[in-house]
């Protein structure tokens, strides 16, 4: 079974439908949580393999992983603002079986030292938008992460704020023992951005991620 999970909001409904096509057909269902939607949008009746819930926007981004307690085999966290390529899920599942951990394209360390800011103080690894090489992290875009149930099982109650699933996801994993790599890419292989000039996680909380910070800062990355 192949799952995929993600959250939108109704400020971004006019690119939804890009980014729909170019995941829905990869995949056997995807669980959508329409976060502050008060009624299902009609393009979804063109999407069969839609699972879409009503939900509030309390949770964020923490949404896309609504169901994942009740999924069975490879589970792909995605985001409502990129475009992925037609060999995505594939090339994900290749990496999966080979390295039995969870995969991105997205990544980042945190430095052995208290930091003062996530945002600022955090190590890039590895960006989903340019071309990289293989590399392990600590904190993975959960975005563009994908993993097998046998080999990592996160939690939805383990989400414990909103917008931090990058955070909840990576410390989960490392509590399971279960490392993150980042995958060699090409820049250009997915396309992002589609949401530009409107508020994002990162827009939203880079002038002010003191919770995050001091999440990252209590917990043990080694």
């Amino acid at each position: 079974m192949i799952t995929a999970g993600m959250a939108t909001i109704p400020e971004r409904l006019s690119t939804l439908k890009l980014v729909l096509d170019s995941i829905t057909p990869q995949v056997d269902v995807l669980i959508l949580a329409l976060n502050g939607f008060d009624h299902y949008p009609e393009l979804l009746a063109d999407y069969p393999n839609i699972e879409a819930h009503l939900t509030t926007n309390e949770m964020g981004d923490a949404n896309k992983f609504l169901k994942v307690d009740e999924a069975d085999g490879y589970y792909f966290s995605t985001d409502d603002d990129i475009v992925y390529p037609k060999d995505y899920v594939s090339t994900y599942i290749k990496a999966i079986d080979s390295n039995q951990c969870l995969i991105s394209i997205h990544g980042c360390n945190i430095p052995n030292r208290q930091i003062r800011s996530y945002y600022k103080g955090k190590i890039q690894k590895a960006h989903c938008l340019n071309t990289c090489d293989w590399s392990f992290v600590d904190i993975c875009g959960s975005g563009v992460s994908g993993f097998h149930t046998d080999y990592f099982k996160p939690s939805y109650k383990r989400f414990k704020a909103a917008n931090m699933g990058d955070i909840w996801m990576s410390m989960q994993a490392h509590e399971q023992g279960v490392k993150r790599l980042c995958i060699k890419h090409r820049k250009g292989w997915i396309r992002g951005g589609l949401n530009e000039g409107r508020d994002t996680i990162y827009e939203t909380h880079k002038n002010d991620d003191s919770y995050q910070t001091k999440i990252v800062n209590g917990f043990n990355w080694l």
